[in-house]
């Protein structure tokens, strides 16, 4: 502003230092006033002009950023077809084919162990030894019980011959006897001069006892055995998805290993084993079903007690028309997508909200049975922040 006035009134005073001067005094006061008048109007002209340009450049940017901030920046993903398997996903640890706790009668003393923690051990292989001479007794004792009960049952069956007592507490006296002598055939099979032996082939996984020890309570003193020639996996899965899980399914495992380093990312590992069993029992309390698996090849990479995903396939559908699951939303257990309607701007559209009916899905792409047609667009990443009929920019991803 003063630039433009300086250029106006540098010449004006030339001008009158150089022209004015000879002129009477009146037409000089009246030359000035004129001057004076003509620079205000140039002045306030220039300012007016100043913020009625400023007034629209303004209105200008306003409408432009109100419409930038009206439109929301989504990305754009395009229906397929595509294969789809439903799977059915738990959690849970593998287990060794067979655990077996091994202990003695109550009232026995350890006199020796025999083996180490992770030791291979045969089938028949002594585990530790208890009090011989405990065991002699104990013997003993048994021995004469069977032949108590030998001479009960000569009495009984003469008395049921006589009709003096019923057939029943003969047939009674007769199992009692029975058992007795399997008890005996338990104790010299599991026993030699007081040796506790391994009833399977397999790995010392616990030894809860040492010499000394006053065996007063099996489950707090024995040896665990463990059969890891075969991992299995065992769950319990409602009634409606065992009915759908056949004999022989593979099934695949996920077991995600603990980084080596810190900082590195923990490593997945993927491995398949086979469905061998369905209990035809159900739970009563829970309502489920036990389904086993077995893992027969994983022993040397896989160890018994790791914590895997097990995905058990249900059905499997192809060239199945696909909807990403992350481009879905749900109001009240229906599901939604925002299809794309193209403008004419080639970034620019809207998104208009349709229900959609779904079929099987695999966790991250969903069957569309209704509501959405092959080569469709619908809003992915941004769904979350669109609303029916907003005006949205697409992005590439």
């Amino acid at each position: 502003m003063k630039s433009s006035l300086k250029k106006i009134l540098n010449p004006l005073i030339r001008w009158w230092s150089e022209e004015i001067s000879v002129l009477p005094t009146k037409i000089k006061w009246g030359l000035l006033i004129c001057l004076l008048a003509g620079a205000s109007i140039v002045k306030v002209g220039e300012e007016i002009f100043s913020k009625v340009m400023i007034s629209w450049e303004g209105h200008q940017v306003q409408e432009v950023v109100t419409s930038k901030e009206q439109r929301i920046a989504v990305t754009a993903a395009a229906l397929e077809k595509r294969d789809i398997s439903q799977v059915f996903n738990v959690f849970g640890h593998i287990k060794p084919l067979k655990e077996i706790q091994i202990s003695s009668d109550d009232g026995m003393s350890v006199s020796h162990v025999f083996v180490k923690w992770g030791q291979k051990v045969k089938k028949g292989e002594p585990l530790f030894q208890v009090d011989s001479r405990i065991h002699q007794l104990r013997t003993k004792l048994q021995n004469m019980e069977g032949q108590i009960r030998q001479q009960e049952l000569e009495v009984i069956s003469s008395l049921a011959e006589k009709e003096i007592i019923s057939k029943n507490e003969f047939k009674q006296k007769k199992q009692e006897l029975e058992s007795s002598k399997i008890r005996n055939q338990i104790t010299k099979l599991e026993s030699k001069a007081g040796k506790i032996i391994s009833p399977i082939d397999g790995v010392i996984a616990e030894i809860k006892m040492k010499v000394g020890d006053y065996v007063d309570d099996p489950q707090k003193f024995y040896i665990k055995v463990v059969d890891l020639s075969e991992l299995r996996f065992e769950t319990w899965v409602p009634l409606d998805i065992a009915s759908r899980i056949n004999f022989g399914d593979s099934v695949d495992f996920e077991w995600k290993r603990t980084a080596a380093r810190l900082g590195e990312e923990e490593q997945a590992e993927i491995e398949t084993g086979v469905v061998d069993g369905v209990s035809p029992m159900i739970d009563a309390q829970s309502g489920t079903v036990m389904v086993t698996v077995s893992l027969k090849d994983l022993f040397n990479n896989w160890k018994s007690g790791i914590y895997v995903k097990a995905a058990f396939p249900l059905e499997k559908k192809q060239s199945a028309l696909a909807i990403k699951n992350s481009s879905l939303i749900y109001d009240k257990g229906q599901a939604y997508a925002y299809r794309i309607i193209a403008s004419e701007q080639e970034s620019f559209a809207q998104a208009e909200k349709v229900p959609v009916k779904l079929g099987i899905s695999d966790g991250e792409y969903s069957e569309v049975m209704e509501g959405l047609s092959q080569s469709e667009k619908v809003v992915d990443k941004g769904v979350g922040t669109v609303t029916p009929d907003m005006p949205i920019e697409v992005i590439k991803n």
